[in-house]
């Protein structure tokens, strides 16, 4: 066991200095080693000597340098995630992923998308602090760019497919026909056959959800009345979109939108026309977010699995870590379709339903 010394009461000369190892030693009375050992909880110092090199350390303010930590390491048992900021669903991922990561003894460094703050500065982030594989949330880079990253670390896109390049990066992601089919089916089961489909703009999952309500909608034999709208993962961007739905003839009597931030600003939408849901027109989300359950009016939404989503990114990392590669995409189905207060059957499917009795 280190040695311990004598007790120095001898305070740091400078206090706007960061405290080090050193100065906890000092203070405490022992060897920097024992400090060391005391701060990475291994073993090698009594009871009441831990319990005084923490006291110290609490009062001259000191904190491990994580970074200086992770370099000297020859693996740092990190796992960076790149995220949307704002995107609820992100945002319900991120939790399964630290649970799923800590299981497997590794700990996660987070960078966030933003407009200042893009998908490749993103990305450099993590690359700087030498993460051992990275986990991107609904990444948009090109292919290429994907495999040239793959080829330094193991990454792993969430939500988004690969055309090519399935050989080096590894793909989890929802089936999105069959959340389609749960959304159209409970719709076309209402009652309703104009049903629309507000899209998530350029990504490669809300081309995946267009391809899927395209399926649905000609599986249900409405592919005639299929209607896609231009719109967006926000908002925002659902708000507008309700213009374009509302000025659409016929005017369709129910929607399926790209996620359950777009159904909200649909719902805006139709509230500052004076119209409602599902009075008026039938609203589905997508995603299963939290803020689907808001008030006033709980959102029909279909309802990501985000718990198989986040232990299958973080398992296929560390396999890829191992040694181990697939050559196909690991397929989430959706959980179900939970519904809420914006559908309700289409006005004139009660008619004609009245009509046979």
């Amino acid at each position: 066991m280190p040695h311990e010394r004598r007790a120095n009461t001898t305070t740091m000369a400078d206090p706007s200095r960061r405290p080090t190892l050193e100065d906890v030693a000092r203070e405490a009375g022992v060897s920097r080693a024992l400090v060391s050992i005391v701060i990475r909880g291994a073993p090698g110092s009594s009871e009441q000597t831990r319990a005084r090199v923490l006291a110290v350390a609490e009062r001259l303010g000191y904190r491990p340098d994580t970074r200086a930590r992770l370099l000297a390491r020859t693996s740092a048992r990190l796992l960076g995630v790149t995220y949307q900021v704002g995107a609820l669903h992100h945002a319900d991922l991120l939790g399964p992923i630290y649970e799923a990561a800590e299981k497997t003894g590794y700990e996660l460094i987070l960078s966030g998308r933003t407009r200042a703050h893009d998908e490749r500065k993103a990305l450099h982030t993590l690359l700087g602090y030498r993460c051992d594989a990275i986990l991107l949330l609904g990444a948009a880079l090109p292919e290429a760019d994907l495999a040239r990253v793959a080829a330094i670390l193991p990454i792993v896109l969430v939500g988004r497919r690969m055309v090519r390049h399935i050989d080096v990066v590894d793909v989890i992601r929802t089936d999105e026909r069959a959340g389609m089919a749960f959304a159209v089916d409970h719709l076309a089961g209402l009652g309703h056959q104009r049903i629309a489909h507000i899209d998530g703009g350029a990504g490669e999952i809300a081309a995946d959800r267009r391809r899927g309500y395209r399926w649905a909608m000609a599986a249900a034999g409405l592919r005639s009345e299929a209607l896609i709208v231009a719109g967006g993962d926000t908002g925002e961007d659902g708000l507008r979109a309700a213009t374009t739905l509302l000025a659409s003839q016929p005017r369709p009597t129910a929607v399926v939108c790209f996620n359950d931030e777009c159904a909200w600003g649909v719902l805006r939408g139709l509230a500052m026309a004076g119209l409602a849901a599902p009075d008026d027109i039938s609203v589905v989300g997508y995603d299963g977010s939290p803020l689907a359950r808001l008030a006033p009016r709980e959102l029909t939404t279909v309802h990501q699995d985000v718990e198989s989503l986040a232990r299958l990114s973080v398992e296929r990392a560390v396999a890829r870590l191992g040694g181990a590669a697939w050559t196909e995409d690991a397929v989430v189905r959706p959980l179900a379709l939970v519904t809420g207060e914006t559908t309700a059957p289409a006005v004139d499917f009660v008619t004609r339903r009245s009509s046979y009795s």
